[in-house]
Formats: structure tokens, C-alpha cells, sequence
């Protein structure tokens, strides 16, 4: 759609299901999870991915949505920059726009965590297990009911996640059942090691 100056601007939705369920409409762009509808000024392109994503090619935009709280980092659709990775912690630390709405807050491993949906989740890890055909990081004693993270071996044995154990993880992505409720791991970015106290 054009705005009244006449640059163009854009909305995109996504399943209420995914992140916010009281609310019916939400946007997604590449590279960004924003659960609530936004019109965003800049380049983009005019074809969504299959899960209604437009991909926002004007980085001022981009920083200006994290900065805002307005839209939480999507690593698997692309690397995100030192730049970015600090703009969301920042708004997430002040408790700016999303991170202070129970549908995208920070989740903690050992609380509840709802299926289904794109999550930032944060917690203690217990143990670790590579076996030959998937890893798992898991972040209380019983496996059959704790938050888990699930990931290729190659992947867990790049990330040398036998180092794991007992340190704070910061794990972003889509939540499904496994055995309890688990993220599945695909690219290294969806996992951070917050700093001390955060």
C-alpha cells in the first residue's frame, strides 16, 4: 500500500497462534518476529515467504524496530549483526514494547512454556546427550518432562554443548512437544550465552 507521502509501506500477518493469541493480527519480516501489526517505512519487497514474511532490505528500519522493542531477532532467516543482537537487549532490559507483553516476553526453561509458538526462553542447563542421530540439551532432571533443546550432532559437537552443563542459555524459536515442551535447533545464533545477571 502507499502511504499519503507516497513511499511504500507494508503489513504483513501471521497466524494469531504463533506468538500472541489475543491478538489477530501480527508481522513478521525476514530476519524479525514483531507480534503486532507494524507499517514500516523503506525497500521490501512485495512477495511473502510461506510463512507471510516480507523481507526488509532497509537496515535503519530494521534497528529501529529492535530498538523500539517492536520486533524480536529471527536468526534462521539470516545472521544478525553485533549491532542488532545489542539493540534487542537493550529494549529487552528496559522492558520496551514486546518484551513486556506476556505473548513475546522472555520465558524462563523451568516455567511454562506454550506450544506452537516463536519464543525467546532462558534457563540453567542440567545435562546434555549426543546420541548418534539427534543431541539434546536439557535444562531439568526429568527429560521426559523438562524444556529441551533439540539438535543435529553436528551442530551440538560444533557448539560443544558437553561445555554446557550448568551455565545460563538464552534459546530462541518454535516451541513443539517433545517429551515436554522443546525448541529445535537449527543455526548457532538461535542460541545466546546471556552476560552474568541479565
Amino acid at each position: 500500500m502507499k502511504t499519503s507521502r507516497g513511499s511504500w509501506s507494508f503489513l504483513a500477518f501471521l497466524s494469531s497462534a504463533l506468538c500472541c493469541p489475543a491478538q489477530a493480527d501480527e508481522a513478521v519480516l525476514t530476519g524479525l518476529y514483531a507480534p503486532t501489526p507494524l507499517v514500516a517505512q523503506g525497500p521490501v519487497t512485495t512477495e511473502q515467504d510461506r510463512w507471510g514474511r516480507f523481507s526488509v532490505t532497509d537496515e535503519t528500519v530494521r534497528m529501529e524496530l529492535l530498538k523500539q522493542g517492536q520486533a524480536q531477532l529471527m536468526p534462521e532467516a539470516r545472521e544478525p549483526t553485533l549491532g542488532e543482537w545489542r539493540a534487542e537487549e537493550a529494549a529487552r532490559q528496559a522492558g520496551l514494547g514486546v518484551w513486556n507483553d506476556d505473548c513475546c516476553k522472555l520465558l524462563k526453561a523451568s516455567g511454562k512454556i506454550p506450544l506452537g509458538q516463536w519464543r525467546v526462553v532462558q534457563g540453567l542447563v542440567h545435562s546434555v546427550s549426543i546420541r548418534r542421530e539427534v543431541a539434546f540439551v536439557n535444562f531439568a532432571a526429568d527429560w521426559k518432562t523438562d524444556f529441551t533443546l533439540i539438535l543435529k550432532p553436528a551442530l551440538a559437537k560444533k557448539l560443544k554443548i558437553e561445555n554446557w552443563q550448568g551455565r545460563t542459555l538464552q534459546v530462541r524459536g518454535w516451541t513443539e512437544w517433545y517429551y515436554g515442551p522443546a525448541i529445535r535447533v537449527d543455526v548457532a545464533s538461535q542460541i545466546r550465552l546471556p552476560a552474568a545477571g541479565k
